[in-house]
């Protein structure tokens, strides 16, 4: 009979630490603003041509599995992590300077745009700058994704992995 009493007092204590973080995520707005910005040591030409080839992310992003371009459409591509398949199509560039990417597909719990800005600060280096600007719809989600992982995680390990590419191709 105790050990009745504390699977009961488990499942009590599990069913509020859930209906918390749902409720907690529901008061988070539903969309967000992530930026992160770094110095790259490398030129602007270096690292567009890093930004603006998606099929070679799968050599230098952290966590990619696969990047598949779609056929006879350059502009947009599958990303494969170990977690999810995410379409990605260019919706703005400007060469060298600025790249608008919107995650695809209505099915998605989440989505937005991202921004990709390079600023020259001299021959060899590059100032980058990634802006996140989506939503996501799932409360917990949105718990984890603000108090757990942080909105800019996403953005700040993008800049990180431009940074140690360039460095790598020097």
């Amino acid at each position: 009979m105790v050990w009745m009493r504390g699977v009961v007092g488990l499942a009590l204590l599990l069913a509020i630490t859930f209906g918390a973080v749902y409720w907690m995520g529901r008061r988070l707005p539903l969309e967000h603003r992530a930026v992160a910005s770094g110095r790259v040591e490398a030129s602007q030409d270096v690292v567009w041509r890093l930004v603006d080839h998606p099929a070679t992310y799968v050599a230098w992003r952290t966590g990619l599995i696969k990047v598949s371009v779609q056929p006879g459409d350059e502009h947009c591509w599958i990303e494969t992590s170990r977690s999810m398949e995410v379409t990605l199509c260019v919706v703005e560039e400007v060469p060298k300077v600025r790249k608008v990417v919107r995650i695809g597909g209505n099915e998605m719990r989440f989505g937005g745009t991202w921004t990709y800005e390079l600023t020259p600060l001299g021959p060899d280096a590059t100032e980058v700058t990634v802006m996140e600007n989506g939503f996501v719809n799932p409360p917990l989600w949105r718990f984890v994704g603000h108090y757990v992982m942080g909105e800019a995680t996403n953005a700040r390990q993008f800049v990180a992995d431009l940074q140690a590419e360039a460095v790598r191709k020097r």
